[in-house]
């Protein structure tokens, strides 16, 4: 429950003070939770993670407080921490592999719908309240529930990874119901990932050939029947296409081709971000940061932004909190890889190699998008990975057998 209040986030363009009366109580309880379990000593809640992402937000919001007005400082703390009661929940109410394979059904079952909200709009036209479409190559470009115009491009790879969690039979069926509306998204972020994504996928069922077999020709027919008989779906996904060079007749090009993106995006636009610290007047920033201001409106209203977006998460984080900040962020995500590698090895579990692969799809994507660690779609994929680095082997061999004997 608390992975679909937190996703919802929209709703807050329908009704914010509704939309808080739902969050804001669940935020709190698993909140108190958390730290009842923890002062009870409880073995299933992991502190550091959670620890560092606090000393993140405290050392943004003090130094956001002195080059910015105090509520940009707290609207971007509010936004940096806003999906943070999902890992919260992920530590209270997990025991085993039983509970995180539904927690994970769950993630993928709600992208599944959000997804969904894309082609929807072709019928019914633009959602009010989700944030506002733009054009691309004359079509119009719709978001989603998942957010903004390029959420679902940057997080769609990794949740069609997570349907490594399901049975073979339904694992491909949620492929194609994610790739497709993300195909057609007009996203070229969202074509690529999910190419990525058929690879990965295709590498971690290497060992069921014929099933594979079946999966994948099933997917592609039903993506051809799908591209040769609607024209909408054929347009949009030629319209991306010729972003990464493959021409199409009457559909004219004025995009940026993906090498000079991806340029801007791995060097250009971190450089230009990087470049207002000297700006602000004090040597320090480079160690602690600009604040969340530097985010610019990915954090803060735009009248706090005083930095160009960086399009880059691990840029932001270092321009945002400092090479303090960045040691810590990226020390932790360093110590989840490698815990996720072992637990792996120790497991092979279908589950450990979907998180594991899924969250090198995340960091991946934040080489080219900023977002990726606060933005509730992503956010939720890299708080899954932190939990589940923190898992014993133990919960992986026979979960019911931590559990106490029935009595009669």
């Amino acid at each position: 429950m608390v992975f679909v209040i937190v996703n919802l986030h929209l709703l807050r363009n329908l009704s914010l003070p509704l939309y808080l009366l739902f969050y804001a109580p669940v935020a709190l309880h698993v909140s108190n939770q958390f730290v009842v379990a923890f002062v009870n000593r409880s073995q299933n809640v992991k502190v550091g993670p959670v620890f560092v992402w606090l000393t993140l937000a405290g050392l943004g919001l003090l130094t956001s407080l002195a080059v910015i007005s105090p509520s940009g400082a707290f609207s971007g703390l509010s936004r940096f921490l806003f999906s943070v009661p999902i890992l919260l929940a992920l530590y209270l109410y997990t025991d085993g592999l039983s509970d995180l394979k539904k927690h994970v059904h769950t993630y993928v079952v709600f992208f599944v719908i959000a997804a969904m909200t894309v082609p929807l709009q072709f019928f019914i036209g633009p959602v009010p309240w989700f944030a506002d479409a733009s054009t691309r190559a004359g079509l119009d470009r719709y978001s989603s529930l998942l957010g903004s115009l390029t959420s679902i491009g940057i997080s769609v790879g990794a949740y069609a990874v997570l349907t490594q969690a399901f049975s073979p039979s339904r694992r491909w069926i949620l492929v194609l119901l994610i790739a497709l509306p993300a195909a057609v998204s007009l996203n070229k972020s969202a074509i690529a990932n999910v190419a990525l994504a058929a690879l990965l996928l295709i590498y971690l069922n290497r060992a069921s050939l014929s099933k594979l077999v079946l999966g994948l020709l099933g997917s592609v027919l039903l993506a051809g029947i799908a591209y040769s008989t609607l024209s909408s779906v054929q347009m949009r996904i030629d319209a991306v296409l010729i972003s990464f060079g493959i021409n199409h007749a009457g559909i004219a090009n004025y995009d940026q081709s993906v090498s000079e993106s991806l340029w801007d995006r791995i060097f250009l636009l971190p450089i230009e971000n990087f470049e207002v610290l000297s700006h602000l007047g004090s040597p320090f920033v480079y160690l602690i940061g600009g604040g969340f201001g530097m985010a610019s409106t990915a954090l803060v209203p735009l009248a706090d932004s005083i930095a160009p977006m960086a399009h880059n998460q691990f840029a932001e984080i270092v321009t945002v909190f400092g090479i303090l900040g960045a040691v810590l962020a990226f020390g932790m995500l360093l110590i989840v890889l490698i815990r996720l590698h072992r637990l792996y090895k120790a497991t092979r579990s279908d589950v450990i190699g979907a998180v594991s692969v899924a969250f090198l799809l995340l960091l991946a994507n934040s080489f080219f998008a900023n977002g990726t660690f606060y933005q509730p779609s992503a956010a939720s994929v890299l708080f899954l990975a932190i939990f589940v680095s923190g898992m014993s082997v133990g919960s992986f061999e026979n979960p019911l057998a931590r559990q106490p004997p029935i009595r009669l």
